[in-house]
């Protein structure tokens, strides 16, 4: 009895199979290195100014960040530097016109944005500027405590110090 070798061809399921595995190999080199990679820059410690604005705040709240307060996280945990400066600029909003269609810029008496300027001692990474655990970047909402006013605002600037 003679028996007949027979020749394995490649087919439609090796080719998906290694696919597969190439897949595999690099979740694996990715999740590696995204999580126990080397260090991305290593902080380094600077001084420098963020500047926050608090937008359509009640003109009531005016008195109630002053120079000098201490600016806390959210949970009042994290002191995140001293407030340098305090600005108010009437608030602006958009109106239409019913009447043609159009619209324009008014300012409403009853509410003002807050420009207020911090100074503080933190670190620079890639990730960003960090001031103690919360990170600051520009565009980035941050919510804040400021003696007995707390609210959210937005980072619309950072500059360090020399």
């Amino acid at each position: 009895m003679k028996v007949k070798k027979t020749k394995k061809t490649f087919n439609g399921s090796d080719l998906i199979f290694v696919m597969l595995f190439v897949l595999l190999i690099i979740a694996v080199i990715f999740f590696r290195n995204y999580f126990f990679g080397a260090e991305k820059s290593s902080a380094e410690s600077i001084s420098f100014e963020y500047t926050l604005e608090f937008s359509c705040q009640p003109n009531s709240l005016a008195g109630m960040i002053k120079e000098g307060d201490t600016v806390y996280d959210k949970e009042g945990k994290n002191e995140m530097g001293t407030v340098l400066s305090v600005q108010s600029v009437p608030y602006s909003e958009i109106c239409y016109n019913h009447t043609d269609g159009s619209a324009y810029m008014a300012d409403n008496p009853d509410y003002s944005n807050f420009i207020v300027t911090v100074r503080t001692s933190g670190s620079h990474t890639e990730s960003g500027y960090h001031a103690g655990s919360v990170r600051i970047l520009v565009g980035l909402d941050i919510n804040v405590r400021l003696g007995s006013f707390s609210g959210s605002a937005e980072c619309i600037g950072i500059r360090e110090i020399g």
